[in-house]
């Protein structure tokens, strides 16, 4: 289950990514258009803009945590077969 919904978050990611990326060219197309007839202030600016955009961590596939408790524990480690003290029940 946390496979199949891993690639189904794979997926949606670079959908997404991919969709930033273009976003991203068209608007910066039209920024450095503008870059031109700004002032050397406005012009770093609008680069250290770009520069912390770019730097910024892109999205990433996690795991979506899906759990079973039958599938992952068994009597030696549930909770329920520890009596009040902690100690393992012999059930």
């Amino acid at each position: 289950m946390n496979k199949a919904d891993y690639q189904r978050s794979s997926h949606r990611v670079d959908r997404m990514q991919a969709l930033r990326l273009a976003r991203e060219h068209d608007m910066r197309g039209d920024l450095r258009m503008r870059m031109q007839s700004m002032s050397r202030f406005g012009r770093d600016v609008a680069r250290t803009a770009m520069s912390r955009n770019d730097e910024k961590e892109r999205p990433r596939a996690r795991e979506s945590g899906f759990h079973v408790d039958a599938y992952s524990n068994d009597r030696s480690n549930r909770e329920t077969s520890r009596d009040e003290r902690g100690r393992r029940r012999r059930d």
